[in-house]
């Protein structure tokens, strides 16, 4: 298997923006077109997106009774 997207904070900075910016948009880019953007292949920005997304169990609202830094705190635990 290959190590976690996730390891590397570039892929990682990466996967925080597609994920934002479909969470906050109805209209996104394509996996390609963040390909293109980041210099990775079409398949690396959907293992980085997928990474992210199901490190975060899928919960990208942050709502009352929880902060980011909890979210981040499960996430990348010290």
């Amino acid at each position: 298997p290959l190590p976690s997207p996730l390891l590397c904070t570039r892929h990682t900075f990466l996967a925080v923006l597609i994920l934002a910016s479909k969470f906050l948009q109805d209209r996104c880019y394509s996996s390609r077109a963040w390909a293109k953007l980041s210099g990775l292949t079409p398949r690396e920005v959907g293992r980085c997106e997928r990474a992210l997304g199901e490190a975060l169990e899928w919960r990208l609202w942050v709502g009352k009774g929880m902060s980011l830094g909890d979210t981040l705190t499960e996430v990348c635990p010290e």
